[in-house]
């Protein structure tokens, strides 16, 4: 992202600046707090905001799981998630302008992909509004034509559309493997938003990354700024999940500029074993949540040469105190 913003867990405290963010996007769909603190209740893995530095918030998504197939009322409270869901549902996502453009969205959405996956839930759905099928369409989801939600759908508006992303089915890998073969990760980066950082200078003896034969083995990085300064603080004390997702995304996108300066193209890449280090609390016990923020971006990127082995550990402390470090080992083909 082109600024200092990232996403985190929504907390009770932050509903009323999501109203009031609703209310600026959304004044065709108006909802009460309690239909957002009611969401947020039943599932708050799945409802995040986006913050600047100052706090300020810049966007949420609502999310939740639901059955698929089946749309909730506009305003209107679920009582419940069903027993045996094996759906999530994407309430709303909406960000301000200072939001947009920024890669925050498909950041939110992966993540948001990933919990469903480890929950259980195969399938993404929702219901697209204000002309953003083709968004979504970007995301993976497509569009769903059932006639018993035509009643439901008209109740938001005549472009309303049902839509739904299969985590796990044929048709949406054999449409992300097309995507993946005809797009080059110089184009997937554009695509996300995201621009690679300078590779980092080392600060000691030894050097950014060693190639022996067609192995390249990459000196840990963690999430430097752009003015050089890294994040710090213990994840689980001082700093969320959420947050250190974010900065592990960003010492993924350090190794993959460190990928390219040493394969000349990230085409010819592939990620073979990670090992990601985490500024852990004691009693922190999600470091594989923190690192997904590297392997979902490498996965992004590079498709299924971006999969690879990986470790994730705790750590009493880390260099600069930053939050988190990463090495790599890849694969150069001709």
């Amino acid at each position: 992202m082109t600024r200092e913003m990232a996403w985190r867990r929504m907390a009770p405290a932050d509903l009323p600046a999501v109203m009031e963010i609703a209310a600026v996007l959304h004044p065709d769909y108006p909802e009460d707090e309690a239909v957002f603190a009611e969401r947020l209740r039943l599932a708050p893995s799945g409802c995040h905001v986006l913050a600047d530095l100052a706090g300020a918030l810049l966007g949420y998504l609502v999310s939740h799981p639901w059955p698929a197939g089946a749309v909730p009322a506009l305003n209107s409270l679920l009582g419940a998630i069903p027993v045996g869901t094996a759906n999530w549902y994407i309430h709303d996502l909406a960000l301000l302008p200072a939001g947009r453009g920024t890669g925050a969205a498909g950041q939110i959405i992966a993540w948001i992909a990933g919990e469903a996956v480890r929950t259980g839930c195969p399938g993404l759905a929702l219901v697209a509004v204000n002309d953003s099928t083709g968004f979504w369409e970007r995301q993976g989801f497509r569009v769903v034509h059932d006639p018993a939600l035509d009643r439901k759908l008209a109740s938001y508006d005549d472009a309303a559309r049902y839509m739904r992303r299969d985590l796990q089915g044929r048709d949406d890998l054999a449409s992300r493997a097309f995507e993946e073969k005809s797009m080059s990760a110089d184009d997937k980066l554009k695509e996300l938003g995201l621009t690679l950082p300078e590779v980092p200078s080392p600060v000691a003896t030894y050097v950014s990354f060693k190639q022996v034969g067609d192995m390249v083995y990459l000196s840990g990085q963690g999430p430097k700024r752009a003015d050089g300064s890294y994040p710090t603080g213990k994840v689980g004390a001082d700093v969320t999940i959420e947050q250190a997702y974010e900065h592990a995304k960003q010492t993924g996108l350090g190794l993959l500029a460190a990928m390219k300066k040493a394969a000349g193209s990230l085409d010819k890449v592939e990620v073979v074993k990670l090992l990601g280090m985490v500024n852990a609390a004691p009693d922190f016990s999600d470091h594989p949540k923190v690192i997904n923020g590297c392997s979902d971006l490498f996965v992004a990127v590079l498709g299924d040469r971006g999969r690879h082995a990986r470790s994730a550990v705790g750590l009493g402390s880390l260099p600069n105190r930053m939050t988190v470090e990463i090495e790599v080992i890849v694969k150069v083909h001709p």
